[in-house]
């Protein structure tokens, strides 16, 4: 579950904080109604990302690995804790480009903090 999530959780931010990637977020928020490009942008992409992740969350909760949870709401807190600040580093121009090692190292931050929540606890974390 944890090495499919890290993947996943990899993938999105190499894209989320590309040129493209942070472009497109600041053309959604600047002008988020042109064209309902906003709600267009949120039913395309996060809801896909979210649903990939929200899929592996269920099936772990179904599999007893995860605590019984919104496996949506779980999804929507995973991401929150992979982008960390880094989005906002971007988007305010601090860094011109986020390194692969920044990028894995707050993706194993998120899914530490991640597991040390959701996970069924049997004596020691699933994740470390």
């Amino acid at each position: 579950l944890f090495e499919k999530l890290r993947i996943l959780g990899i993938n999105l931010l190499k894209f989320g904080l590309s040129d493209d990637g942070i472009a497109l977020r600041r053309s959604v928020f600047v002008f988020p109604n042109i064209g309902a490009k906003g709600k267009d942008v949120y039913d395309r992409a996060m809801r896909s990302v979210l649903g990939d992740i929200a899929g592996l969350i269920e099936t772990a909760i179904s599999d007893g690995v995860l605590i019984k949870s919104d496996p949506w709401c779980a999804a929507k807190q995973l991401l929150s804790l992979f982008e960390l600040d880094l989005v906002n580093r971007r988007l305010l121009c601090i860094d011109k480009c986020i390194d692969i090692k920044k990028i894995e190292q707050c993706i194993d931050q998120g899914l530490a903090i991640f597991d040390s929540y959701y996970s069924v606890k049997s004596g020691s974390s699933s994740y470390l």
